[in-house]
């Protein structure tokens, strides 16, 4: 079972981070990633979070990079998230159960102007505000019990909190 499961912060996720961005790069053609951050709680430090690195790879043409990446990543251990509804982005999973023992990085290619860059507000903030990282923590902390077993209503729950953070992030940035 793929279940919804909490870590404390662990100092080598940033290094993960970077050990998969040159991997990708290695693997896919040159330019095919125009930018690429580390995002999510795993690139905050001091946050506890789901010991999941997540990527986010800016593409020029998402349908492009669906079937240039899936072949490419594949013998890498990712698998295609099928169920996406987004169609600014793809996901792929490395590590996915039961292909594999767990899920260890989530990489988001999205367009370079999609709404899954706003996530940088959110991680920022959190980098920069101690009193979000723990209302963020907290609520995590909370929904991982409650959603133990549903992802995706885990991360629905989540989304209300995020947005709310992010609108008062863009106030603050605008004054």
């Amino acid at each position: 079972m793929d279940h919804v499961e909490m870590a404390e912060y662990d100092p080598a996720w940033p290094g993960m981070f970077e050990t998969e961005a040159r991997l990708l790069k290695r693997v896919l053609p040159p330019g095919f990633i125009v930018r690429m951050e580390h995002i999510g709680s795993t690139a905050v430090p001091g946050i506890a979070a789901k010991p999941v690195i997540d990527i986010l790879a800016g593409v020029r043409d998402v349908e492009e990079a669906r079937t240039i990446a899936s072949p490419l990543l594949a013998p890498n251990g990712y698998t295609i998230w099928t169920g996406n509804p987004f169609t600014d982005r793809i996901m792929f999973i490395k590590g996915l159960p039961p292909a594999a023992v767990r899920r260890t990085h989530h990489l988001h290619m999205a367009l370079l102007d999609g709404a899954m860059w706003d996530t940088l507000v959110f991680r920022d903030l959190l980098r920069a505000d101690a009193a979000e990282r723990v209302a963020y923590e907290t609520l995590k902390r909370d929904l991982a019990i409650r959603f133990r077993d549903d992802r995706n209503g885990y991360t629905a729950a989540k989304s209300e909190h995020i947005q709310a953070a992010m609108q008062r992030a863009r106030i603050n940035v605008s004054r």
